[in-house]
């Protein structure tokens, strides 16, 4: 059998000093779980990031900063994503950025305010120079550290990742990425590829609404790494619409990827547990299918994220992308043993790791 890594404790991973973030793994969540998210937060030292719905973005994120303090503590900082780069409305990236959106986060003590930039897509790349430009404008005009938001469609990066980084470069300002797909973004090898080559840009940059991908963003140079509380979050969905997940999807440390809970007790009697072990403090080194719930899945998932990437980061950055790699083709090994035993190929190894496995071989 594939060796397993001993589990080791829980410990968010740092970020450098004066960022005003606790920790380079974020959990992006939407301001109806503001509850839970606030006590995971000051429980575990992670700052949140919270898509802010309503027409009166202001109110809407003031109502929402007064709870999350109530519950994290009085000089609890969130950041606050404007989210008007999905649904059937979403924005373009054509639209107007809000200056008193930006300005308010900063005057309500965000560490990072992020402009209210719409959706790009790959046949409007040209959006992009024109955000980027009316981000540097409002950062010059509000002051404080702000980062303009980039929603765009994940083939910018798999396609045109030369143009993107060249545009960012040119701006010289500090950028957050999300990226739009009906899937997974980074199932693509170029994708991956493309995230390489623009987080080698000289800007700052972060990654939003995504999944253990954080990870090896922040090792390649992120700033952070934001990680969706479900799949809704874990990606932008294109205007067209996607697939949805018929439950909830719960990652699996071990196998470096997001299954369905509901699946995991199928396995319990064919294949050890030692696979599906798990040291956050909900499963405190158990089987992760007899501990975690629907409920606590989202904790479960962004806390083990935390871990992972508290152990990871510790060398130089060929050091912890090296090691990502290597503990990546360790989870490939464990799906396909998985698969080879339960027969079904539901198990197969996660495109992502196959990407990002390819897309650092030689590093």
């Amino acid at each position: 059998m594939t060796d397993l890594v001993p589990p080791s404790g829980h410990l968010p991973a740092s970020v450098p000093t004066g960022t005003g973030i606790d920790s380079a793994i974020l959990i992006h969540a939407s301001q109806s779980k503001v509850n839970r998210v606030a006590e995971f937060s000051r429980s575990a030292s992670i700052t949140a990031v919270y898509t802010v719905a309503g027409g009166n973005k202001t109110a809407a994120a003031d109502k929402l900063l007064a709870t999350h303090r109530s519950i994290a503590g009085p000089e609890a900082r969130i950041l606050f994503d404007a989210d008007r780069y999905s649904g059937k409305n979403r924005a373009s990236g054509a639209e107007p950025l809000s200056s008193d959106w930006v300005a308010w986060q900063l005057d309500h003590g965000a560490p990072v305010a992020l402009t209210d930039t719409g959706y790009i897509s790959l046949e409007n790349i040209d959006q992009i120079d024109l955000a980027l430009g009316r981000g540097a404008d409002i950062a010059e005009q509000v002051g404080g550290s702000v980062m303009t938001t980039l929603p765009i469609e994940s083939l910018i990066l798999k396609n045109s990742a030369d143009q993107l980084r060249n545009a960012i470069d040119r701006a010289g300002i500090p950028v957050a990425l999300a990226l739009g797909h009906s899937t997974d973004p980074f199932g693509a090898v170029d994708t991956v590829r493309g995230l390489l080559h623009v987080l080698a840009s000289p800007a700052s940059i972060a990654l939003l609404r995504t999944d253990l991908s954080a990870v090896a963003a922040v090792a390649a140079g992120a700033r952070f790494g934001a990680v969706g509380t479900s799949s809704t979050l874990r990606h932008i969905w294109p205007p067209k619409g996607g697939g949805r997940s018929p439950g909830v999807s719960v990652l699996v440390p071990r196998l470096m990827s997001y299954h369905l809970l509901e699946r995991l007790p199928m396995v319990a009697a064919q294949v050890p547990a030692d696979y599906f072990w798990c040291d956050c403090n909900i499963c405190e080194g158990g089987a992760v299918f007899d501990h975690v719930t629907e409920h606590t899945a989202p904790e479960h998932s962004v806390g083990s994220i935390a871990t992972f990437a508290a152990n990871l980061l510790s060398g130089t950055r060929e050091q912890n992308l090296k090691s990502f790699r290597e503990k990546a083709m360790n989870a490939q090994a464990l799906h396909s043993e998985i698969q080879v035993e339960m027969e079904d190929a539901r198990w197969a190894p996660a495109r992502s790791l196959d990407s990002w496995v390819k897309a650092l071989d030689g590093r």
